[in-house]
């Protein structure tokens, strides 16, 4: 869990993540931000600790890199397709890939 995590959820749910993790006494009469700095403290979640599956993510900003990603990932695709055994949740997963870089490559220009 990060201080971002922290940050995105609602009251409700970091009064109860709260009560479920820790033993902070007046969880109803906290305000969002003491309530994310007392689970902070209590998790002991160093502030500006980065997330990392979102670090895994790669964002392309500029359309070249977007379309050699997305040949190599059509290629990709026409192994899979190629072979005997295809995974279908492997090809999925690609094709959600390549549609997702269509949408930034679209955005950027």
């Amino acid at each position: 869990m990060t201080e971002a995590e922290l940050k995105k959820m609602t009251v409700k749910q970091l009064r109860d993540l709260a009560a479920e993790k820790t033993e902070i006494q007046g969880l109803t009469g906290m305000k969002k931000e003491e309530l994310v700095i007392a689970l902070i403290e209590e998790l002991k979640i160093k502030i500006g600790e980065k997330d990392p599956v979102a670090e895994k993510k790669a964002v392309v900003l500029d359309s070249k890199s977007a379309k050699n990603e997305i040949m190599r990932l059509k290629q990709k695709i026409s192994d899979l397709l190629g072979g005997k055994s295809s995974n279908p949740k492997q090809l999925k997963n690609i094709r959600r890939r390549v549609r997702n870089l269509k949408r930034i490559m679209r955005k950027v220009s």
